[in-house]
This record gives structure tokens, sequence and C-alpha cells, in this order.
């Protein structure tokens, strides 16, 4: 708790200092982290509960309008900025999404994770596992699912890993 107090009292502090100056009100402040702390209480983690992460989008003179229920990861934040920004370009990578609310995210609410040799695409209540024997569709308690969209989450998965692969490979992320 002292450590989740501290933070807080250094975001006030450091917020109170830069308000002074000229640029704050034209600055899009990012805040992430880069893993989630161990379970609080003593309950089961389910799988899940291992990526949740903040991220939090703050600007001082703009509404930002963001889906904050969508399923996000940290490669949606250069998208993200580049939304914001207006920047188009091809040499930005195809990994993530832009989080503020458009028709691509409408249908793209899902992120990618590899973790113990299996890639996963976890969706609003449910994540696919490719796993070396194959795919699970399993819900966030860990159940096995029946009632989801197979071949169309198969094939993302399947299309992203490919991405990724070839791009590794051949140096070819941004030109």
């Amino acid at each position: 708790q002292n450590a989740i107090e501290y933070a807080d009292f250094s975001v006030k502090i450091f917020f109170n200092e830069i308000s002074k100056y000229e640029w704050f009100k034209n600055t899009l402040f990012v805040f992430v982290a880069d893993h989630t702390h161990p379970p609080i209480k003593d309950n089961k983690i389910h799988f899940i509960d291992n990526f949740h992460i903040p991220l939090i989008l703050y600007h001082p003179t703009k509404k930002l309008n963001i889906d904050t229920s969508a399923i996000a990861q940290q490669v949606d934040i250069i998208p993200t900025l580049c939304y914001f920004l207006n920047i188009h370009s091809s040499n930005i990578p195809k990994f993530g999404k832009p989080l503020f609310f458009n028709d691509i995210l409408k249908d793209y609410s899902d992120a990618i994770t590899y973790l113990n040799g299996n890639y996963y695409l976890i969706k609003n209540g449910y994540y696919c596992k490719k796993s070396p024997y194959g795919f699970v569709f399993q819900d966030f308690n860990d159940n096995f699912r029946e009632d989801t969209n197979k071949t169309n989450d198969v094939n993302r998965l399947k299309a992203i890993i490919q991405y990724f692969n070839n791009n590794m490979i051949y140096n070819t992320f941004v030109k």
C-alpha cells in the first residue's frame, strides 16, 4: 500500500511542477507499466491476470475519446500516438491498433502474447492458445470454450505469427 501511495504522491508532485510550463497544455502524457505485480491476496490467479498493467493517456486540454474497456497492449501505444498526431505512414509497424474509438478498434479489440512456448490471442472473455499441439480456446477462468469464432481467431493468430516471424527474419519492421 505504501508504494501505491508514494506513486500517487509522486505523480501529483510531477504534474504540479510541469503544469507551470507553456508546453504542458500541448503535451500528451503516456504512462505504462512494463509488467504486472504479484497477487495481493491469496486468490487463484488466472492466466489473464498475468497481463493486467496500467496504460494511462492524459492530455490537459483535450478530451481523449478512448475505449477504456477495450483490450489493449503496449504495442498499441505507437499506433495510438500516430492516430492522435494524424501521422499516416507505411513505415509504422503493423502491430497494434489505435485505442481511440473508431472502426478498427471495434473489430480488433484483442492482444497477442507469447508465454512459455505458446502464442495467445486474447479477446473479450476468452483466449485462443496456439501450442505445439494445436489450438485451444479457454475463458479467463481457464474453462474450455466451444462457442467462439474459431476459424477467424485461428487465422488471425497464424497471420500475426507469420508477419512477426517474417519481419524478424528479414529485418523489415521499419523500412
